[in-house]
């Protein structure tokens, strides 16, 4: 999807220095960005009967196309009048497409964080002993063996107020409450102690919940030891930050679905 609110400051300031109109088209045609903003939804219709030539770039008329790819697929076209050397249309084309790049991929670790709280909230359900099957099956699809070993930990981030941080969000000067768990919950999932198959995410307002998963349990008591270790680094990993109290717990090691709620 094209981002009209990412992409219109860059059009608009572009146009300034070109002195002519420039268009951001979908695939369809339809313009989604302009830097004349009256010209949105208007359409194009020759770009459907476009294709990617060697250097890129197609003139129909007084017209210039530059195509926008993303993940090697045409998202959209750049369309501009005549009058502006092809390599300074291409820096805009370069600019536009890390633009939509990058938005691209926090869609996408968007989705994946949701689907990981939803896959969270229901192994933690009283219901998932009934659904084991299921569960094992959506989470297989997002890379995860249910069938390893895992503690439940728990890491509780209860707001905490103070004047100070107040004051500082109030007048705008710091992160929202919500961006700086995103930042917590990512700085978790990155940390060293934390594998691929260790399942993060948020549990209602205030849990982040891991489930921390070992490859065979043949040294219970040394497992115990490490998930105290790895408790006390994660505290140490978040507990400097201004908006949360933070409290660290971990549950015993089970090997089946329902001991997770147990846990």
């Amino acid at each position: 999807m094209l981002n009209q609110e990412l992409i219109q400051p860059l059009l608009e300031r572009a146009a300034a220095l070109w002195q002519t109109a420039i268009d951001v088209v979908d695939p369809g045609g339809q313009v989604v960005a302009s830097s004349e903003p009256s010209r949105l939804h208007f359409y194009h219709p020759e770009v459907l009967g476009l294709s990617l030539t060697e250097d890129g770039v197609r003139v129909q008329g007084e017209s210039y196309y530059l195509p926008l790819v993303i993940n090697d697929r045409v998202a959209g076209w750049l369309v501009w009048q005549g009058g502006v050397k092809g390599e300074v249309a291409t820096l805009l084309q370069v600019a536009l497409e890390e633009i939509l790049a990058a938005a691209r991929r926090r869609d996408q670790q968007y989705f994946t964080a949701r689907e990981e709280e939803a896959l969270v909230a229901d192994l933690l359900a009283r219901e998932a002993a009934s659904r084991v099957e299921e569960l094992k099956v959506r989470a297989l699809n997002s890379g995860y063996d249910l069938n390893l070993p895992r503690a439940v930990i728990v890491l509780q981030l209860e707001p905490r107020e103070n004047r100070y941080f107040n004051i500082n969000l109030h007048l705008g000067y710091d992160v929202t409450e919500e961006q700086l768990k995103e930042e917590i919950l990512e700085q978790i999932k990155g940390d060293l102690y934390l594998t691929a198959q260790d399942l993060v995410a948020y549990y209602g307002r205030e849990m982040l919940v891991i489930f921390k998963a070992f490859l065979e349990v043949e040294n219970m008591g040394r497992l115990y030891q490490a998930l105290e270790v790895i408790c006390r680094h994660l505290y140490e990993l978040i507990k400097d930050n201004r908006l949360f109290a933070v409290r660290v717990a971990y549950g015993s090691i089970v090997t089946e679905i329902a001991g997770l709620r147990q846990s």
